[in-house]
């Protein structure tokens, strides 16, 4: 009798670890995710792990937000919230790029310094500036009165609003507001002096790549490329008589332009009327 009973409990024991062994292996972690659709779950199932997949589920984090990212080598569900960063501030990145990107931002240290210059650079160039390893620092463009030299740079940097124009019968290409106070001021310049033959511009918009090429004694290239304003689309350099100089040192700043104490050279700050 004794023996029968024994005999029972084994057998209860061992249809109950058969049943829960099943039931197991069979249990859908999924089953409490409540974005069901057939091809999230199969993108889910094939690249998240059981852990991963809690995680989803304990934070509740819908497929559409990161369910383009999650097949690409290097995946990490618990970068989801830089994936998106980095895609908002440079909309022009695969998702295969924004995983890749962000992937080596964060293991180089660089993702909150890239996030924060992103505003100014496209993130490529912003990881080809830190693969460059060029000297100095990378400085945001935005403000007009930005000073650059050689230890602050803006990289390959290009003013979106580059403007070209026919001054004086000569191509200027500055930035907008630029170019249009320098007409204001050439035009009164014109209206007092009269004869300007002897005003030549010498350089305006002068891009990276360009400055590389320019003769070390040149004004615009004093500093390394990446490091002259001429690159922000603000300044020109010119040649003139003494009159047009005199004039120039005594009225330009009227126009937003200063000279930042180099002959020849005119900057400009903003609008100073």
């Amino acid at each position: 009798m004794v023996f029968k009973r024994a005999l029972l409990v084994v057998a209860i024991v061992f249809i109950f670890v058969l049943c829960f062994t099943h039931m197991n292996d069979n249990f859908d972690v999924l089953s409490r995710y409540p974005y069901q659709n057939e091809e999230n779950r199969e993108l889910i199932r094939n690249n998240l792990d059981d852990v991963e997949i809690e995680y989803i589920i304990e934070f509740d984090i819908a497929p559409a937000y990161f369910i383009e990212y999650v097949t690409y080598d290097g995946f990490d569900i618990y970068h989801i919230d830089e994936y998106n960063t980095i895609k908002d501030a440079d909309p022009s990145l695969s998702d295969k790029e924004v995983v890749e990107l962000t992937e080596e931002m964060i293991a180089l240290d660089l993702y909150d310094e890239i996030v924060e210059l992103s505003t100014c650079y496209d993130v490529k160039m912003l990881m080809e500036f830190y693969a460059d390893d060029v000297d100095g620092t990378l400085a945001c463009p935005i403000e007009l009165s930005l000073r650059l030299d050689d230890q602050v740079g803006v990289y390959r940097y290009t003013p979106e609003d580059l403007t070209e124009k026919e001054i004086l019968d000569q191509k200027v290409i500055l930035r907008k507001e630029a170019i249009t106070k320098l007409e204001e001021m050439m035009t009164k310049m014109q209206d007092d002096i009269g004869d300007l033959s002897s005003f030549i511009f010498t350089h305006s918009y002068v891009s990276y790549d360009k400055q590389a090429s320019l003769d070390g004694d040149d004004v615009c290239s004093s500093y390394a490329s990446g490091h002259s304003d001429h690159q922000l689309g603000l300044a020109f350099d010119y040649e003139a008589d003494e009159e047009i100089s005199s004039w120039l040192s005594e009225h330009a700043y009227e126009y937003g332009f200063v000279s930042d104490g180099k002959s020849f050279h005119l900057r400009y700050i903003g609008d100073g009327s």
